[in-house]
């Protein structure tokens, strides 16, 4: 009895443990529901402008630069340089006059340029094109400088605030071949230093008018106008010695010089004048025969006036003029250097143009 017992027990216990084994199969086993799956929409990021990084209030000026002008392949966006311009000297072939034009400029971007081939050789010079960051006012200037001038940047440390001095920034320095690098004379300095060799310094004084709304600076370049009162005379086809008659007088204007440097004015020479004042003497750097003719211009007559006319650094081409009389401007003629007399029979026209 008590073994039937243990198998029917046995038995049990079998089937419970494979009931067991068949629940856990079938839960291992139960196929689970698939769930939809749902798109997930990405949002597009928006268009990254690629000028929004500048500050406001400031413009972008890019200029192409090489390795001789000052810059290297280390140069980065975001380090400080300095920038000088360079120009011919006026009146001398081999003169160059150099100037700081701006300090601590920052650098917005840098990108590098494939060397350019040269008659079948690859230049070894690098290029770069460097942006800048200045006010607009300052990127107007640079872009002027830029037709006239060759542009030289100097890397600085981000960290040293020297040299931000404005005075500082109008100090020029000229090379000549005869005589290597000098420095151009401020306000405490001498003057005819900066006079080069074959050259002239000439003062003569100006009306409140010349100039820029009367503002004339070292550096400048003018042209020189004479107005006078000239007689006029009966008649044409005067022989020396020859004895005429004077009708009246007309007023006449002629440009007798161009292309001359203001060396220096009066506000220029005296410690503490603000430069930026209406000036009565100004000094022109003249050729000896020019020197003569100023002199004469000036000293002959007081009826006489010498006009300065501010011209463009760049612009350096002799300009052809005729001289004007006042009464022709009034009466409608016009001078006509070049003329054709045409005969025609018995009649004769005067063609002129």
């Amino acid at each position: 009895m008590r073994n039937v017992r243990g198998l029917i027990a046995l038995a049990l216990a079998i089937t419970s443990g494979f009931v067991a084994v068949k629940a856990v199969s079938y839960y291992l086993n139960k196929p689970k529901a698939i769930k939809p799956i749902k798109k997930v929409v990405q949002k597009k990021k928006p268009m990254e402008r690629p000028f929004s990084g500048v500050p406001e209030g400031m413009r972008i000026v890019t200029i192409r630069v090489d390795d001789v002008s000052g810059v290297s392949s280390k140069l980065r966006k975001g380090d400080l340089v300095d920038i000088i311009a360079t120009t011919p000297l006026s009146g001398m072939d081999d003169g160059r006059v150099s100037r700081i034009i701006f300090k601590k400029v920052r650098i917005y971007d840098v990108s590098g340029i494939k060397g350019e081939k040269a008659g079948g050789v690859r230049a070894q010079r690098k290029s770069w094109n460097v942006s800048l960051l200045l006010s607009p006012e300052n990127a107007a200037m640079l872009t002027a400088a830029l037709k006239g001038a060759d542009i030289t940047l100097m890397a600085r440390n981000t960290a040293d605030n020297s040299g931000t001095d404005k005075e500082e920034n109008n100090v020029r320095y000229i090379f000549t071949r005869d005589r290597g690098i000098r420095k151009l004379s401020g306000a405490d300095g001498n003057v005819c230093k900066d006079i080069p060799r074959g050259m002239r310094a000439v003062t003569i004084p100006v009306k409140e008018t010349d100039g820029i709304c009367g503002v004339i600076r070292p550096g400048d370049t003018v042209d020189i106008l004479l107005s006078s009162k000239v007689a006029r005379i009966a008649g044409k086809d005067f022989r020396e010695g020859e004895q005429v008659t004077v009708t009246g007088s007309e007023q006449l204007s002629k440009m007798i010089l161009q292309n001359m440097e203001v060396l220096a004015t009066e506000n220029s020479v005296k410690s503490g004048c603000n430069t930026n004042m209406p000036v009565k003497l100004v000094t022109l750097l003249a050729s000896p025969q020019d020197a003569v003719t100023l002199a004469a211009a000036v000293d002959t007559s007081k009826k006489m006036a010498v006009r300065l006319i501010c011209r463009g650094q760049d612009d350096t081409e002799p300009g052809e003029t005729k001289s004007v009389e006042v009464n022709n401007l009034f009466r409608g003629k016009y001078y006509h250097p070049h003329k054709i007399v045409v005969y025609k029979g018995t009649k004769i026209q005067v063609m002129r143009f």
